[in-house]
């Protein structure tokens, strides 16, 4: 498997929102080559401090739409001032499996 950082490679999130965040992995593909969407891609939240799984952290399940993956964050599960890692595993053909890995800081 393959990890692949995403541009860019820290955001920001505030502890008091929800939001979508959007994986487009358009740029990791090569000819002939596409995001599938079963198995459905899986998402998890890291503490940086103690490579726990934040529970609650993501709501609902990933979705996928052409070469991006969607999936919601909720902030209220972090933190402030932590930072976590997320990271997304897809599938790209029935063998070759990728993760995306972004930095979060959580912040007030």
């Amino acid at each position: 498997m393959s990890t692949l950082d995403t541009l860019p490679s820290t955001i920001d999130v505030g502890t008091g929102e929800s939001s979508p965040y959007v994986v487009d992995v358009t740029n990791v593909l090569l000819s002939g080559e596409s995001l599938q969407s079963s198995p459905a891609p899986t998402v998890r939240v890291l503490s940086n401090s103690n490579n726990a799984v934040i529970s609650g952290a993501i709501s609902g399940s990933p979705s996928v739409s052409g070469s991006q993956i969607t999936f919601t964050l909720v902030g209220s599960a972090l933190q402030p001032k932590q930072s976590y890692t997320v990271v997304v595993t897809f599938n790209v053909t029935s063998t070759k499996v990728l993760q995306s890995v972004t930095t979060i800081n959580a912040v007030i």
